[in-house]
């Protein structure tokens, strides 16, 4: 038996700071009514898939070897709150349907090889707190909407 056979009740997942590793089973990212995963600080490899349970609103997946680029699928993640990717090994662009966040108030990405421009648009930097994205190969300027947002990090 599977340790991430969950039981269709279950609202919060909690793996972090263990030895797990492999990809993660597609059936956990869209378990019903699953609303927060936490991966941090294990050795989980694989891609983002493009969509994930209706309400997963905390993303934590930090300290890992997910790889790829983040899918541009990312914005069917609609009542997403909190998305922490640091220290992984993503590569690309961070993609402009990232900007249909507009619940987004934790978002960090550093640690990776992005590259590129910060999309410019992003509706969710009114609603952001933390932004960090230190660590990439990022590029080109700073969007003028993050100057007047409430955001404590780039």
């Amino acid at each position: 038996m599977s340790c991430f056979n969950i039981s269709w009740t279950s609202r919060y997942e909690k793996y972090e700071n263990n030895k797990f590793a492999g990809e993660i089973p597609s059936g956990l990212w869209r378990s019903f009514h699953l609303s927060t995963l936490m991966l941090s600080n294990n050795s989980f490899s694989g891609e983002l898939p493009n969509r994930v349970a209706w309400n997963m609103s905390s993303v934590e997946i930090n300290d890992n070897k997910f790889s790829g680029k983040i899918p541009d699928g990312v914005s069917s993640w609609l009542n997403s709150v909190v998305f922490k990717a640091s220290n992984n090994m993503f590569h690309g662009q961070i993609p402009k349907e990232i900007t249909n966040l507009s619940k987004l108030i934790t978002f960090l990405l550093d640690g990776n090889e992005l590259s590129g421009e910060l999309p410019s648009d992003i509706i969710s930097w009114e609603s952001l707190n933390t932004l960090n994205v230190s660590r990439n190969k990022l590029s080109g300027q700073i969007p003028a909407a993050i100057e007047s947002s409430k955001t404590s990090k780039v």
